[in-house]
């Protein structure tokens, strides 16, 4: 029994050294780096919010997503950017180009508090990622004043992944998907104005508008604004008018 006990943990060691042996790290240099930007804390009575919840460092990190506006530089190095006089709060991000399925692990070493979302959403280590589009890797850290925290982020899988910091990406079937179209069109019956109906998507949602144009200078006249498909609160919840007057 002895003996048939030692034969199950030796070969169970062996699985487990093959599969560490077949796991390859990649290692991330490269980045788009937007900020650092300055924070104020809140003065605190206390460590609780007035609903009773913890307020701490990932508290500030929490919501924090640098628009598409915010300018953003291709950054590498072994030290995050700090502010000298302020507490700041920055972002590094980079693109995944992986042409199959993906199952792997995001390591990120160095600052003591951070956040990691993928493709707009908050997210752990643990990468499943399908091969339809590039996935964009955004790491929110905060940074006490002066501070010199080191970084270190690498991802382990089956095989090495390809990386970008460039803020380009082949063009794929998401991209034909993404974007905003026309969906309807109808033409008053004098034929000088025109309702058009259009649907845009973004890969995680599909939200409708539809605008009042005329027909001779493609001029919007009326619009309502974007708003989610399926919306089932009462109308005025989901829907905004503008009206722009017509001159």
């Amino acid at each position: 029994m002895n003996q048939l006990k030692t034969m199950i943990c030796c070969l169970l060691a062996g699985i487990s050294a093959s599969l560490s042996a077949q796991q390859t790290t990649t290692v991330v240099k490269d980045f788009r780096l937007a900020g650092p930007f300055a924070i104020t804390t809140p003065y605190q009575t206390g460590n609780v919010d007035a609903k009773g919840r913890s307020f701490n460092d990932m508290t500030l990190l929490k919501g924090f997503n640098a628009s598409e506006s915010v300018k953003e530089e291709v950054w590498s190095g072994d030290v995050l950017p700090s502010l000298a006089d302020s507490k700041a709060v920055g972002q590094l991000s980079f693109g995944i180009n992986n042409e199959s399925y993906l199952d792997g692990r995001l390591e990120v070493k160095g600052p003591k508090t951070y956040q990691i979302y993928i493709d707009g959403r908050e997210a752990g280590p643990t990468l499943k990622l399908s091969p339809a589009h590039q996935h964009v890797v955004k790491i929110t850290y905060l940074a006490d004043a002066g501070a010199a925290d080191s970084i270190h982020v690498s991802i382990k899988a089956d095989k090495p992944v390809p990386t970008t910091a460039t803020g380009k990406h082949l063009f794929s079937l998401m991209d034909v998907l993404h974007g905003k179209r026309v969906t309807s069109a109808s033409l008053s019956p004098n034929g000088q104005y025109i309702l058009v109906n259009f649907t845009t998507s973004d890969g995680n949602r599909s939200t409708s508008s539809t605008e009042l144009r005329e027909t001779a200078t493609n001029r919007s006249i009326a619009a309502i604004r974007e708003v989610p498909n399926g919306c089932l609160v009462p109308m005025p919840c989901c829907y905004a008018m503008e009206i722009r007057s017509i001159k």
